[in-house]
């Protein structure tokens, strides 16, 4: 073997000197391109150099004292899949000239020119340029591929492969007559990591746990993300919940372990649903859309666990889903199924009623009375809460309006969510608008929100507090001394009212701790002159005792429960007690 270092790199695998002889002058009398070549007898020492050499073309006899015909090139493009094979061939058979063509040589020479060193210049560099092309093309389509089918963060399958490989499991397991495993992985706290430390940690994060996921699971099965913080697991061929549960514990073990960010390290946890071939379902989407709800079920009974899924959960499913379409089509104006339940406060020193409270209820067509616990949540998931907050407010301001006539100072308090507090929308132009047009002046309406509201952002906070009572409205603090109560903030906002927490009203007249708290908080607010309302009073004994505390209002079934059918009482001249009516 012979080599020269210049130019193209081309390796020629010709067993007659002639003919290499030949081959060679013509490339050395070349003009535009220069060229390098080594030269090779048979096709084990033409492997050889491509394990240890780059060659830009590969130029072969077809017959040659180890390889003949077809194998000659296989065997090449075998050891040398990425670089072009050219025939250089006595043969005129054009079979198996098409032959070669077709299992992926570029290009062919006739012997008969060798003495053209124009053709066989011109034929070398149409090899390697159209094989560049077919390269560039291949990467393309790979390219286009791997966007298609995995996802760019963790390099795991994305959605669409997921429900081929799903789809793939359903029917071999049905063909087997097997069973296998879908798992529904949430990472719970991913937001969290967002929020605070920035889209790139949440990225590594994500890729984190795609590295994690896949050392526990073997060749068959498949781990996929499906967007945002969502993965799934397919776990071929198993059977015993048990071995499951041993799975799913590992999984969230091994999510659990802290992710180290450089300077800094974040933990997050996974909520997992297992669902199993054939038991809870046949075709990928009744398997997919099982495994996402026992996931629910596992983030609603204290996240970073797995639950198996079960038919009851389904139907719970099933009873939420109809729930949250009934909302919707109340919102809608669908079913006149909400209505505003309320409770007057009452002034615990004269018995007079001061103001009311209007509570939400909502009446469902087939299941009757639903618990505010169960479709305020429900309302906040599904994005439903500032249309329901407006709801409230405006037929609070109507019934105000159709009470003018019996008292023009009756005041009545709405809760208001944390969304619509911080929605400038909602305070800054739908609020003012709603008083405007039932012509309810702002000091007739009280506001209560949640202690937890006040100490996101204090400034912020101040801000919208201080707009609120620019237009009269009162600001009170309802489940006061559950949350993190703080005096700072009691002194620095604008606040008028504290309602205390039931919870430390229901045992004032025997439990002592009970009573010392009850007179701290009292005592609070008559220092930072506030009022200060108890709520579920219930027997006289509370009402008395709290009377005794210095507790300026009550609230609670001792005056009534929350009804929609009440109304106050027309106020007589030089009278200014209101009493429950109805």
């Amino acid at each position: 073997m012979a080599q020269d270092e210049k130019g193209v790199r081309v390796l020629l695998i010709e067993d007659d000197p002639h003919d290499s002889k030949l081959f060679r002058e013509a490339l050395e009398d070349s003009y535009l391109q220069h060229f390098s070549c080594t030269i090779a007898t048979e096709v084990k020492d033409a492997i050889g150099c491509l394990l240890n050499t780059s060659f830009d073309v590969i130029v072969t006899d077809l017959n040659l004292p180890d390889s003949r015909n077809l194998d000659t090139v296989n065997d090449l493009l075998k050891a040398a899949c990425k670089t072009p094979v050219v025939i250089l061939s006595g043969s005129e058979d054009d079979e198996l000239v098409l032959q070669a063509v077709h299992v992926g040589v570029e290009e062919y020479i006739s012997k008969r020119y060798l003495h053209d060193s124009s053709l066989i210049v011109r034929t070398l560099r149409h090899a390697v340029e159209r094989h560049r092309l077919k390269l560039g093309i291949e990467a393309i389509r790979d390219r286009e591929h791997l966007l298609a089918n995995y996802d760019p963060i963790t390099r795991l399958p994305n959605r669409l492969l997921f429900l081929d490989r799903l789809s793939q499991a359903v029917l071999q397991s049905q063909r087997n007559n097997e069973c296998f495993t879908l798992c529904f992985l949430d990472l719970d706290r991913f937001k969290s990591v967002n929020d605070t430390l920035g889209h790139g940690a949440g990225d590594e994060v994500l890729r984190t746990v795609s590295k994690r996921l896949s050392t526990l699971i073997r060749d068959s099965d498949t781990a996929a993300r499906l967007g945002g913080d969502e993965f799934t697991l397919i776990l071929r061929q198993t059977h015993r919940q048990a071995d499951l549960a041993k799975i799913a514990q590992q999984v969230i073990d091994l999510v659990n372990v802290p992710i180290n960010l450089g300077q800094k390290t974040c933990s997050v946890g996974v909520s997992m649903g297992l669902t199993c071939y054939p038991r809870h379902g046949t075709t990928p989407s009744q398997l997919l859309k099982n495994a996402d709800m026992a996931m629910y079920e596992a983030k609603n009974r204290g996240r970073n666990q797995y639950h198996f899924f079960s038919p009851l959960l389904s139907r719970q499913q099933q009873q939420a889903y109809e729930q949250e379409m009934s909302l919707k089509e109340t919102l809608q104006g669908l079913a006149g199924s909400f209505a505003l339940a309320y409770q007057p406060k009452v002034n615990l020193l004269n018995g007079r009623i001061s103001s009311v409270e209007a509570l939400l209820r909502w009446h469902h067509p087939a299941l009757g009375a639903v618990s505010p616990a169960d479709f305020i949540p429900m309302a906040e998931e599904s994005g439903l809460l500032a249309q329901i907050d407006e709801w409230v407010l405006r037929r609070a301001c109507l019934q105000l309006q159709q009470w003018q006539d019996r008292d023009e100072w009756l005041s009545i308090c709405i809760n208001l969510s944390g969304r619509s507090f911080n929605d400038d929308c909602f305070l800054g132009s739908t609020l003012v608008a709603v008083l405007e047009e039932y012509k309810v002046p702002g000091h007739r309406l009280e506001i209560e929100i949640t202690e937890h509201m006040l100490l996101e952002n204090l400034k912020e906070v101040e801000k919208r507090l201080t707009a609120l009572k620019n237009l009269g409205i009162r600001i009170a603090i309802d489940d006061f001394g559950t949350g993190f109560s703080s005096l700072s903030y009691l002194s620095r906002l604008p606040i008028d009212t504290l309602k205390i927490d039931g919870a430390f009203i229901r045992h004032v007249d025997t439990n002592p701790k009970d009573q010392a708290v009850l007179k701290a908080i009292v005592s609070l607010g008559r220092a930072l002159e506030l009022n200060v309302v108890a709520e579920c009073i219930e027997t006289d004994a509370q009402k008395q005792r709290l009377k005794e505390l210095g507790c300026n209002e009550g609230q609670g079934f001792l005056w009534g429960e929350p009804s929609t059918d009440w109304q106050p009482k027309p106020v007589l001249p030089g009278k200014s007690d209101i009493k429950l009516m109805g």
